[in-house]
C-alpha cells in the first residue's frame, strides 16, 4: 500500500500536475471539512465515477481519520480496478486539520477535535 504522510501529501499536491485527491466520505462530511482542492466522491460512487479515468492517473484517497476504513476500501477498490498510481493518506482530514494544513469548510465535526 502506498501510504503518504501529511507532509508527503502536501508536497505531492504542490509538485504533481493533475493529481486527483479524493475525499471518500459522504457529502455532508466533505462540506464540513476537507483538504483544500480535494474533491468529494463518496466511496459508494467511486467505482462508477472512475470508469472515465485513465488507469495511469495519479490518485490519492483519504477519509476522516486513521481508524476510518473508507480510504483503505477506496484504495483496494481502485487497485482492483487496475489503477496504477494510487496513494492513501490514512491520517485523514482529522490529522490534516490538526496539523494546520489548508482546509475548506467550517471544520466543526466532533471527530476533528
Amino acid at each position: 500500500m502506498n501510504n503518504l504522510t501529511a507532509h508527503e501529501l502536501k508536497k505531492k499536491m504542490e509538485e504533481v500536475s493533475g493529481l486527483l485527491v479524493i475525499n471518500v466520505l459522504p457529502a455532508d462530511s466533505f462540506k464540513d471539512c476537507h483538504i483544500t482542492s480535494s474533491v468529494n466522491i463518496p466511496l459508494a460512487e467511486l467505482e462508477g465515477q472512475s470508469k472515465e479515468w485513465p488507469k495511469h492517473k495519479k490518485i490519492v484517497v483519504y477519509c476522516a481519520h486513521a481508524t476510518c476504513p473508507a480510504s483503505r476500501q477506496a484504495y483496494e477498490l481502485l487497485t482492483k480496478l487496475g489503477f496504477e498510481n494510487i496513494f492513501i493518506y490514512e491520517g485523514g482530514i482529522k490529522e490534516w486539520h490538526q496539523k494546520g494544513l489548508p482546509t475548506q469548510g467550517a471544520c466543526q465535526a466532533d471527530y476533528l477535535q
